[in-house]
């Protein structure tokens, strides 16, 4: 007589994960090679109402005796045997989705009042007396990865140089791609708690990064996930509809598919309004053109940071507070449901274009650090995401209006109507 041990250590089922310790018995017992199956209790043997009858099943098929230490052999080929293991299992199951609750609540809790939601000390931390502290060394490691992401390395250049330098995770481990991810991209960086990622309040531990820096690096990872989108037109993103606002996008029409800015009922525009994108591209080149030539690049870029960053953050501070009371008020029977979907549903897209502008904010950083004047030899020379970073310095928008009663399509400069930044 010999046994077989078979474990998931450290690995919850109620989460509906695969367990290959659970695998590998059920294999063993179609494969005929056990008689008995010996477990400390029913809820560590089979810990979802759906494994239960898949096991029931293969025990009527197979004949094993199953026994559970702590309740006695338990017959699952009988009637009786059957319903003590779903009652088992049901209260097993419930036993732990309380205990998921109360941590859950526990951990918003935390949240809202700034506390650490406990666990191994995060990266870039230690803790002293009970609170987290700023481990200087690991911090600039992060604000390096920081700033290698803005400047356009990878994720897994990063992790390579960190392997290849023996530095290890808070673990003990190896890095890998997902760590480093989730560590520039955790609130915790700005000195925030979080809840699903997302910030909800001031924490009691200094920030690593500055606000605007970590949108924008949050904003360069996302959109590598994403993957890229190409841009065809020079002002994408920038140009509007004179007749009912709506932001027209670059497309290809006509029979040689020339590019055109279209307002798009798809999008809910008016549909009317359409012009020839490379005659409205180059006639706003010249005119920021000759705005670039008589300012100094670098103060002008300087400015804008500033002014926009301290803007942008403010707002998404503003609604990230607005979307904390609003579940609150949820919470607290104050709205119902209906009025919290449709009040969340503003803020969550007000709250998404915000953190795309603020990661956006940095986009004088990809112009050359010497350029401080502009001519046309300077202009030619800049890549096409370059010159989009130029227009982006002095431009809010590029209104195309239409030309009397007429929308059309035909490019006239009167048509055309830049919005300055201040």
């Amino acid at each position: 007589m010999h046994g077989r041990e078979f474990s998931d250590n450290d690995m919850s089922a109620f989460k509906g994960r695969r367990r290959p310790g659970y695998s590998a018995l059920l294999d063993a017992v179609r494969a005929g090679e056990c008689d008995v199956v010996v477990s400390t209790e029913m809820s560590r043997l089979t810990r979802h109402p759906r494994e239960l009858e898949d096991l029931v099943d293969l025990i009527e098929a197979t004949g094993v005796y199953v026994s559970a230490l702590r309740a006695g052999h338990i017959d699952l080929s009988t009637s009786g045997g059957r319903v003590t293991a779903r009652i088992l299992g049901a209260m097993a199951r419930m036993e732990s989705e309380q205990m998921g609750e109360r941590i859950r609540s526990k951990l918003a809790a935390n949240a809202k009042t700034g506390k650490p939601s406990g666990g191994p000390r995060p990266f870039g931390y230690q803790r002293v007396d009970g609170r987290l502290v700023v481990d200087t060394t690991e911090a600039k490691l992060i604000e390096g990865w920081a700033q290698a992401i803005l400047a356009g390395s990878s994720v897994s250049s990063i992790v390579a140089e960190l392997n290849a330098s023996g530095i290890p995770t808070v673990r003990g481990g190896r890095w890998t791609g997902p760590t480093v991810n989730q560590i520039l991209s955790s609130p915790r960086m700005i000195g925030m708690t979080s809840s699903g990622g997302e910030p909800v309040a001031p924490a009691d531990w200094p920030a690593i990064l500055d606000r605007r820096k970590w949108e924008q690096v949050k904003g360069v990872l996302n959109s590598r996930r994403r993957g890229p989108t190409p841009r065809k037109t020079l002002l994408a993103g920038l140009v509007e509809c004179g007749l009912c606002g709506a932001r027209m996008t670059g497309a290809g029409r006509g029979p040689n598919r020339s590019r055109q800015y279209v307002c798009q009922k798809q999008r809910a525009g008016c549909g009317r309004m359409t012009a020839t994108a490379g005659a409205v591209d180059d006639y706003v080149n010249g005119v920021v053109l000759g705005a670039a030539e008589l300012a100094n690049l670098s103060i002008v870029r300087a400015e804008r940071h500033v002014k926009d960053s301290a803007r942008l953050i403010a707002e998404v501070a503003e609604d990230e507070q607005l979307l904390n009371d609003l579940a609150a008020d949820l919470g607290a029977r104050r709205i119902g449901r209906a009025e919290w979907i449709s009040a969340r549903g503003p803020l969550e897209e007000r709250l998404r274009e915000n953190r795309a502008a603020l990661a956006a904010v940095g986009a004088g950083d990809r112009l050359p650090p010497d350029l401080v004047q502009l001519d046309d030899a300077k202009w030619a020379a800049l890549s096409f995401d370059q010159q989009r970073a130029v227009i982006a310095l002095f431009i809010d928008r590029v209104t195309i209006d239409p030309v009397g009663n007429k929308a059309g399509s035909k490019f006239r400069p009167e048509r055309v109507r830049a919005s300055w930044l201040a």
